[in-house]
Order: structure tokens, then sequence, then C-alpha cells
């Protein structure tokens, strides 16, 4: 019977799934025959099919992935090119996700004792505003510490640091 062998990140946005036999085109290409499960943040819908072999598809998603999350997918409907249908549980693999880390737009000080830092993209509320996530590298006779982080939006924050923040020469 046919299954599912495995699926891959190819790049931040594709999953490439190899299958054990021949299939069907018959739904192939459907996107709504791919369900994928992530992260409940991650934006992973199925947009586009592209059949690479008769055993090979790749899945093209909207938004990207993240790396070291793991995600789940389903490929349903689909038959060999017997019409033998791909069933639960081998219609189903799990594969490590690929993404493009975010980065530090800006550090601004918008005050005595607060930083604003902007990422370039979205970020995910876990983690986003733990204070021990934030590090100041400064002199050591001058310390910054983190007292709050406070989220503007999902691509800015606010960190209130203890003792004042101070420009150094």
């Amino acid at each position: 019977h046919p299954y599912l062998i495995s699926a891959v990140a190819t790049n931040p946005t594709t999953i490439r799934l190899t299958f054990s036999e021949a299939l069907s085109t018959v739904g192939l290409l459907t996107v709504p025959s791919y369900v994928i499960i992530g992260p409940a943040y991650a934006i992973t819908t199925p947009i586009t099919i592209t059949q690479i072999s008769d055993t090979i598809v790749d899945v093209t998603v909207t938004g990207e992935m993240n790396t070291g999350y793991s995600y789940t997918i389903e490929a349903n409907f689909l038959k060999n090119t017997a019409g033998i249908e791909i069933l639960s549980p081998d219609n189903t693999t799990t594969f490590a996700g690929l993404g493009i880390a975010p980065e530090v737009v800006s550090v601004t000080s918008t005050g005595i004792d607060t930083v604003r830092v902007v990422f370039d993209e979205g970020m995910d509320d876990t983690g986003l505003t733990t204070d021990g996530n934030y590090v100041f590298t400064c002199p050591p006779t001058a310390p910054i510490t983190v007292s709050s982080v406070t989220k503007v939006n999902s691509t800015t924050v606010d960190i209130t640091t203890a003792g004042g923040y101070r420009d150094w020469e």
C-alpha cells in the first residue's frame, strides 16, 4: 500500500513530500488535499502544489516556517496509480521548519530609562516580553539591566531599564 515516506522543508515556504509509489494525478495538485499543523502562530496554509516526479511533490505555503519548530503534514485523498488510497496514519509525517531568523532593525533611546527595539518581521508573543531575552553590552562601571519589556506591536517592544539609560562616549 502507498505511504508518505518523508517531508522536508527545502526553504522557508516550501515542503518537499516523497511518496512510496507513483501517485495518481487525481487530487495530487489540489491544495485542500494537504493540511499542515504547526505552532499556533505559524502561517502555514498551502497555496500551490507542484509535481516534481510521480512520487515527489512540493507544497508551497503562505508565510514563513520557523526554524527549529516541528510541523506535521497530512496528505489526504491521494491514491497510487492503481487507485489505492493512502490512509491514516500512512498519510502523515512530521518535519522541521526552516525559516529566516528575525533581525533587529533598530534600537532607539526613547527616554532616560526606555529603549525601543524594532524587528524586521512580526514576532511570536512567546518570549517577546521576557526580560532575560534582552541583554545590553556596556561598560562594567555602568551596567544596564532590563526591568520590563512591553509589546508595542508584533514588530516593536519598549524596554524599560533599571537605573536609567545613559549615553557613553
